[in-house]
């Protein structure tokens, strides 16, 4: 204790845990630093599943899309309807603040999606609304240095990528926080990350694994972990968690 400079007088225990780790445990780039019980937890979950990028489109967890100015492009009705902001351009939103385990308790809250196909003469009052912030708006990186027009969202996404039923996670958060948007009516800021299912794959087998005790067990345990044991929900971790093959899951079960 002398050495890490911590007083022991009054402790019954040492306040740490030390036990054998399997060499394969530290083998390649995600170190697992677990107890041998627990390692043998993992693997059976690893050898009885495929990996969630598997059923996932394009075998990938996807993230959601960058404003690169927030204060412009998030949105309340109030500003929409007070500039006349048209229709068309205006998605709801939702970020990691907005996902809650199992739903959403969104409220007022929309993107103006303009891309860089976008024919921003063709939305006045849009225009107008961001022509009073384009100073900020031509100070992004993505404008400056990246080229993209003054008018347009960093990085928009495909609208495919939204308007279809998506699980939807924060991206730092506690604990397993996943929410399905069954109507596909939400748009997702990059504080959150998308798994888009494979056609045929039942979402809500895939939601109900999510938010499962034995997800919750591997994820801490592969994830990085911040201040106050909060874990980062992102795609080079997410789409690693083990899934049973749903092909052999009882109906019943899932609902």
């Amino acid at each position: 204790f002398g050495v890490l400079g911590i007083e022991a007088d009054g402790l019954s225990e040492p306040p740490y845990e030390a036990f054998r780790v399997s060499s394969e445990m530290v083998a390649d780039s995600d170190w697992r630093f677990v107890s041998k019980r627990e390692e043998e937890a993992m693997r059976a979950m690893e050898d009885a599943g495929a990996p969630l990028r598997t059923y996932c489109v394009d075998g990938a967890v996807e993230r959601g899309l960058r404003t690169g100015d927030n204060d412009t492009f998030v949105l309340d009705r109030e500003t929409v309807e007070s500039y006349g902001i048209e229709e068309e351009l205006v998605r709801r939103l939702v970020g990691g603040q907005q996902v809650e385990r199992w739903y959403s308790p969104w409220t007022d809250r929309y993107v103006l999606y303009t891309r860089k196909d976008t024919e921003i003469d063709d939305y006045p009052n849009a225009k107008a609304y961001l022509e009073e912030r384009r100073d900020s708006l031509e100070d992004r990186w993505c404008v400056s240095e990246g080229g993209e027009p003054w008018y347009a969202i960093d990085k928009t996404k495909t609208p495919a990528t939204f308007e279809r039923p998506k699980i939807v996670t924060p991206d730092i958060v506690l604990y397993n926080n996943f929410w399905l948007d069954q109507s596909g009516a939400f748009y997702c800021l990059n504080t959150t990350y998308q798994v888009l299912s494979k056609e045929g794959v039942d979402d809500w087998y895939l939601l109900g694994l999510l938010n499962s005790d034995p997800v919750q067990f591997f994820y801490r345990r592969t994830a990085p972990t911040y201040k106050d044991e909060f874990l980062r929900y992102i795609s080079e971790y997410l789409q690693k968690i083990p899934i049973p093959n749903p092909d052999g899951a009882d109906p019943d079960t899932v609902q």
